[in-house]
């Protein structure tokens, strides 16, 4: 199958790091914090914005102060 545009390719979900709940005895057993149980939620772009420095936070203010659309 021949993809040239990232528009065409299947839908892809990432995680984001907002939010997480896990059972400790589960984490402990398995030793893993995703396991074939995990089930995602998903979020909309402008709530999982990510914020790293300075400049993100700012952008995020914008965003949510009605100046970026």
């Amino acid at each position: 199958m021949d993809i040239n545009r990232r528009q065409d390719l299947p839908r892809l979900f990432a995680l984001n790091g907002a939010v997480y709940f896990s059972n400790c005895i589960d984490i402990l057993e398995s030793k893993r914090f995703i396991n074939s149980d995990t089930i995602g939620y998903e979020m909309g772009e402008k709530n999982s914005i990510d914020i790293d420095n300075k400049l993100d936070f700012f952008i995020c203010e914008q965003i949510f102060l009605g100046n970026i659309v």
